[in-house]
């Protein structure tokens, strides 16, 4: 056995394979290990300098809480990459029944104006400067920000000019992406697309439409072939938001996506509409680890969006609205009691400094996967408060589910689909 004066991180997460290995994952240190159930106990007594060089096991001494507390905040503080997402416009051309933008965001149908996107890139430059950083990731969001593609235009030639590598991408419904905006962007550098389709064509139809309430599924099906045509570098990923009413039909959705090659240019975003811990979220929650499972068989990669932590408390992720106010997330965009600030400011609001300073990893210091989640969405549990769900939302079961099938090791689960049972 180890050494009397070494211990097991309290940060491992352990699992068994089908294949008779044990797996450790650490979330302080992020690596992973894995042996045959019977080796491990030898590898513990001949390796455990290279465990214990790789955080799986420590010194009795050492208090891993501080640890952990500390590289969190250091994350937060010390990257030196700079994220900002540009809401350009606050219009929609659709209609989603589910739109999480409809209670604020989409209430003034109206695009960022030439005054306000140059200073957004003033701002950004600014930011740049500043802080020295190394990096930027510009995003494109809306309403739908193809409806303002002069902003878009304007922001992408002035920030692809700087002097430090820039990525853009863009989130949009894909109605959109014709081939002369797909020319467009590609001479932008612009060849990164998040688009949604929902399930098959009746039920993607029924929650993504126009506002007269015509489908929209074959538009963005032929758009995004045209788009790889169009755009040999493009890089796509699929979102698939599912819910009760959606469901039963994605997997129908990835079998015909893999019948368009999907699988060979494609990424896969599987998430829930849910923001409430209840019941009906656990089992949407176990449904999309069997979607991405049969995703997995049919050769699609999984964008694991829900395995990174919250970064509303960096010092290095912005959201800028189109009215020129700076956000903390995405999700309070149009709020502007959450506003932390303005890009005609110089100093940041009062909230901004309420925001980064959250700790909601606080009480999950003694979670072995608090490395991975830093204590959760902090803005999930503030609005299941506000819906009279008080007790703070845990996605631990869901996360480690998700470790295992992100390093390809078979859940024993019952009842996961499999492609010849789908006709």
């Amino acid at each position: 056995m180890i050494k009397i004066n070494v211990k097991w991180s309290k940060y491992n997460c352990q699992w068994c394979s089908e294949e008779d290995y044990l797996i450790t994952y650490n979330s302080l240190n992020n690596t992973i290990i894995s042996a045959r159930k019977e080796e491990f106990e030898n590898m513990l007594e001949e390796d455990y300098k290279q465990l214990r060089e790789e955080g799986f096991i420590v010194d009795d001494s050492i208090d891993e809480s501080a640890l952990m507390e500390s590289y969190i905040q250091r994350r937060n503080k010390e990257t030196k990459s700079l994220s900002c997402w540009v809401f350009v416009s606050n219009d929609c051309n659709l209609a989603c029944s589910y739109c999480w933008e409809k209670g604020g965001l989409l209430k003034s149908n109206s695009n960022m104006n030439e005054a306000t996107y140059k200073k957004a890139v003033a701002w950004i430059i600014s930011k740049v400067n500043k802080k020295s950083m190394e990096s930027l990731a510009i995003t494109f969001m809306g309403g739908e920000p193809l409806l303002n593609i002069k902003a878009i235009e304007y922001v992408a030639l002035q920030l692809g000019n700087i002097s430090i590598p820039v990525t853009f991408n863009v989130i949009t419904n894909g109605v959109l992406l014709e081939a002369e905006m797909v020319k467009k962007l590609a001479r932008l550098n612009i060849h990164s697309y998040q688009i949604t389709l929902d399930g098959t064509v009746a039920i993607h139809n029924s929650r993504r439409h126009y506002r007269d309430g015509r489908g929209t599924f074959d538009k963005i099906v032929h758009n995004i072939a045209m788009l790889i045509d169009e755009d040999p570098d493009a890089s796509i990923v699929i979102r698939i938001n599912v819910d009760k009413d959606n469901y039963k039909s994605v997997p129908y959705l990835l079998k015909l996506l893999k019948s368009l090659q999907y699988s060979q240019f494609a990424s896969l975003c599987v998430n829930d509409t849910i923001l409430e811990d209840d019941s009906e979220n656990e089992f949407i929650l176990k449904e999309i680890v069997k979607i991405l499972q049969f995703a997995q068989k049919l050769g699609f990669h999984i964008a694991y969006g829900e395995l990174n932590n919250c970064w509303m408390m960096s010092e290095s992720w912005y959201m800028i609205n189109m009215d020129g106010l700076l956000y903390k997330c995405p999700s309070m965009v149009g709020n502007k009691d959450y506003a932390v600030g303005s890009i005609d400011l110089k100093e940041m609001y009062d909230t901004y400094y309420v925001q980064i300073a959250k700790t909601p990893w606080k009480e999950c210091l003694n979670c072995e996967l608090v490395g991975l989640c830093s204590g959760g969405c902090p803005n999930r549990e503030l609005i299941a408060k506000g819906a009279g769900h008080c007790k703070k939302v845990c996605r631990k079961a869901y996360m480690k589910e998700l470790l295992k099938l992100k390093y390809n090791f078979k859940i024993e689960e019952e009842g996961v689909y499999d492609e010849d049972t789908l006709e």
